[in-house]
């Protein structure tokens, strides 16, 4: 079974498809998210809330996400302490 995390506002991704999870505060970074915007591979799951953390997929996707990086980091070793 493939295990999902909750990225905001119940929007779910596959925690094995993620990358990276990086903050979107620099420069090289809202370059890169324009770019995959000009090229439609953007799933923005905001709901109109500011963008805090960007989220790398391995097929390229990428998600915009209103939860902060360090939440999401959070979510992601929380289940990893789970299973030891």
């Amino acid at each position: 079974m493939v295990e999902m995390i909750n990225i905001g506002f119940s929007s779910m991704i596959p925690k094995n498809r993620i990358i990276g999870i990086d903050d979107v505060s620099s420069s090289p970074i809202k370059r890169i998210i324009k770019k995959a915007k000009e090229e439609d591979r953007v799933i923005d799951v905001t709901h109109g809330r500011k963008t805090k953390s960007v989220l790398w997929l391995d097929n390229g996707t990428v998600y915009l996400s209103s939860v902060s990086t360090a939440t999401l980091t959070n979510r992601m070793q929380e289940d990893l302490q789970k299973r030891e």
